[in-house]
């Protein structure tokens, strides 16, 4: 599956997928939950600052192309410094874009004030992000550089929208000049209206004719309450009656011009709201490539500061990876782990590993409840979080290039298919040994500038 701009609703991507036709890590469905890998990508995703950011974290492909890999990292690395250097790179919290990312795909159809207004805000960002990483350094920086230069420029069209609408995307006066001749001329009719009626309210002769010393209204219409049981008439038009029957909200005749003026100025407002939410559409539907483009960009920005975000919280470190290195943990910690005996007040116990590469098998024993279980989990949840560029919580970390991991972990007694736990792990250990291994990697891959 190629790599693209992220989906939306949230969607798991399958265990086995190439990256740009470089090869993925080969992890089927039972070895990934037994490693609890989704967990981890839960946790990591956690730290991201926007849905779109998040997904890219819960839908990475582990790779098996060590210049992936190596470029993933060396990413993280770069973006622990931007970030000690001037902060976060993405800012707090954003909305979702989804919404608006669909309906442009639908030719004619305009976004609401809220959808449009979520868009620009993660444009905006974009923006953000595109000057932060376009100043940092090319020599020190390079992965980080490139991002920020294929973010496109869509100050115009997110700066339009973040003035012309309020945190709830309704539509403010500085929307169009307009919006805004309408809305006060809907004021000042308003005002009249409510002045003419009240001079009615206050007349001493309707006191035996008004209900309530009030104003109000009905069908969009201004209206005043009078007595069912009233003396006299209000010569109008009556709009309703109250549940009991006693009032009725009648629209004086004097009053009718003014209320017409009124509705007409509410319909040409509408219509002018309209127009105002179809032009913006069309603005980011003509650009709907580079709004992609920039969405995209933003997604990988966020996941990267997610990484680091993550590292810092469990004190993890960026891990060397390359074809033919030795195994070497030190001081290994399983995340999961650490993470809840963190919360309960605990400590995680951690181990050092190190497994030349002509070593093919390793053994370990002990006690039951002495961690064997732990440990094997960590090493092997620790291989697919480094070929996914996602830090390890320990001391050092170098690792090499797996093509392919499988886990058999846990109790799979069945009574159902009549299989003991010793008979389930050998048809489990079977069925790796008979599993064929994927392709070799390429030596010469293409240099693709898409690399997270």
């Amino acid at each position: 599956m190629a790599d693209e701009a992220p989906r939306h609703p949230l969607a798991r991507h399958d265990v086995v997928m190439t990256y740009r036709n470089r090869p993925a890590l080969d992890l089927d469905s039972a070895s990934r939950r037994a490693l609890e890998f989704d967990d981890l990508l839960a946790w990591v995703a956690s730290f991201t600052r926007t849905p779109i950011g998040a997904e890219r974290i819960t839908s990475v492909a582990p790779s098996a192309d060590a210049k992936t890999i190596r470029d993933r990292l060396e990413a993280v690395d770069e973006m622990r410094g931007c970030l000690d250097e001037g902060g976060a790179v993405v800012p707090s919290r954003l909305p979702d874009p989804g919404q608006a990312v669909g309906a442009l795909r639908v030719e004619g159809v305009s976004l609401d004030g809220k959808a449009v207004r979520d868009l620009a805000l993660v444009l905006e960002a974009g923006r953000m992000v595109r000057a932060r990483l376009r100043g940092l350094a090319a020599d020190t920086f390079p992965h980080l550089r490139r991002l920020g230069d294929a973010i496109p420029d869509l100050r115009a069209e997110a700066e339009a929208v973040l003035r012309g609408t309020d945190g709830e995307g309704r539509l403010l006066d500085d929307a169009s000049p307009e919006l805004r001749r309408l809305r006060d001329r809907s004021a000042q009719v308003g005002d009249r209206l409510r002045r003419m009626l009240q001079r009615y309210l206050r007349d001493p002769r309707s006191e035996t004719v008004i209900r309530d010393d009030f104003v109000t209204q009905r069908n969009g219409r201004f209206v005043i309450p009078v007595r069912t049981d009233a003396p006299r008439t209000v010569r109008g038009i009556v709009h309703a009656s109250s549940s009991t029957g006693a009032t009725r909200f009648v629209e004086p005749i004097e009053s009718v011009e003014l209320n017409n003026e009124l509705v007409r100025l509410v319909d040409d407002e509408r219509e002018e709201q309209k127009r105002i939410l179809t032009a913006w559409s069309e603005a980011f539907r003509r650009r709907r490539g580079d709004v992609a483009c920039a969405l995209e960009r933003v997604a990988r920005a966020d996941s990267l500061q997610a990484r680091c975000l993550f590292a810092d919280a469990c004190g993890a470190v960026t891990p060397r990876v390359a074809p033919g290195a030795a195994v070497r943990l030190e001081e290994l910690r399983h995340p999961l782990l650490q993470r809840r005996l963190s919360e309960e007040g605990g400590e995680c116990v951690a181990a050092t590993l190190e497994l030349a590469p002509a070593d093919q098998v390793l053994v370990l024993s002990g006690p039951n409840t002495g961690g064997k279980t732990v440990a094997l989990k960590a090493v092997g949840l620790a291989v697919v979080a480094a070929q996914s560029g996602i830090p390890l919580p320990a001391r050092a970390a170098e690792l090499p290039v797996y093509r392919q991991v499988r886990a058999d972990i846990g109790d799979h007694q069945s009574i159902q298919a009549d299989l003991s736990t010793y008979s389930a792990h050998v048809r489990a250990v079977a069925a790796a040994v008979r599993a064929p291994a994927p392709p070799d990697s390429p030596d010469q891959a293409p240099n693709w500038p898409d690399w997270l």
